[in-house]
């Protein structure tokens, strides 16, 4: 990897990023190598709109692998996003996934809940009297993500380009919303009307609020460094032809998993 460049904002350096080796047609026997439409994990009539996708199961770092793949397929530059705890730094950006100006990390969980609020006393001085009630309620809705996202959302494209938002280690933050299905859901729903997808993986098993998202997925781990011998099933929503629901797939044969051992050089 090359040496780390200047940082373009407080706290963040840019980082060489991880790109999957795709092997040709003429790669292993039942590799599910990218598709026509590029998108293995989804339906072949899948169409660009927006998506909510979840996937859990063990070990972190192989759960972590699997979504930012996943989000990567959606968007060739796809936002990271994660709670840390201690001195930690995200599996993304310390293993070259993504550069550290694209990592959007916090150590307070508050970062990440929504807002019960509504009667905001900073929005109502910012709105004119005669302002539309559509634009009320714009500003209402983004006063009320979490402040996380908001920053996300401020350096993503118009929803014109498409963008995929990929969310680490999000056991840690899943009590925010275990007893808030409709607070899950109304997230997910700006989310993806504002352009993005979103990409959730979850270390350990998800509570209910997995139906919430669009398709599931479950990794069933090896060791981080035989990670290629693990599993993923598609529990629900994402039953392409390359990836019927219920089929347990080899991550080894999923060409978009494919990278080299996190200790050795990236070209």
């Amino acid at each position: 990897m090359g040496e780390e460049a200047a940082a373009s904002g407080p706290g963040r350096r840019e980082t060489t990023p991880w790109l999957p080796t795709v092997p040709d047609s003429t790669g292993g026997r039942g590799s599910l190598g990218t598709r026509p439409n590029g998108r293995w994990f989804l339906p072949a009539s899948w169409q660009g709109e927006p998506l909510a996708l979840y996937v859990w199961g063990a070990p972190r770092a192989v759960v972590n692998r699997v979504v930012f793949g996943m989000s990567r397929c959606l968007d060739p530059s796809p936002l990271w996003v994660e709670l840390l705890e201690g001195d930690e730094e995200p599996d993304a950006v310390r293993l070259g996934w993504v550069p550290r100006q694209r990592a959007f990390v916090s150590h307070r969980i508050d970062d990440l809940e929504t807002s019960r609020a509504v009667a905001n006393m900073a929005l109502w001085s910012i709105v004119r009297s005669d302002e539309p009630s559509r634009m009320l309620a714009e500003l209402t809705d983004f006063v009320r993500l979490p402040p996380l996202i908001q920053e996300v959302l401020g350096e993503t494209p118009g929803a014109s380009a498409r963008r995929a938002i990929a969310v680490g280690n999000a056991d840690r933050v899943e009590h925010l919303f275990r007893d808030r299905s409709d607070d899950l859901r109304w997230l997910l729903g700006y989310l993806k009307g504002s352009g993005a997808s979103l990409v959730v993986g979850l270390s350990g098993t998800p509570g209910v609020n997995g139906q919430a998202f669009d398709a599931e997925f479950h990794v069933d781990g090896a060791a981080t460094d035989a990670w290629g011998e693990g599993t993923l099933t598609c529990i629900r929503g994402g039953s392409g032809a390359g990836f019927p629901v219920g089929a347990r797939t080899r991550l080894g044969a999923i060409a978009e998993l494919q990278t080299s051992d996190p200790g050795s050089p990236r070209s």
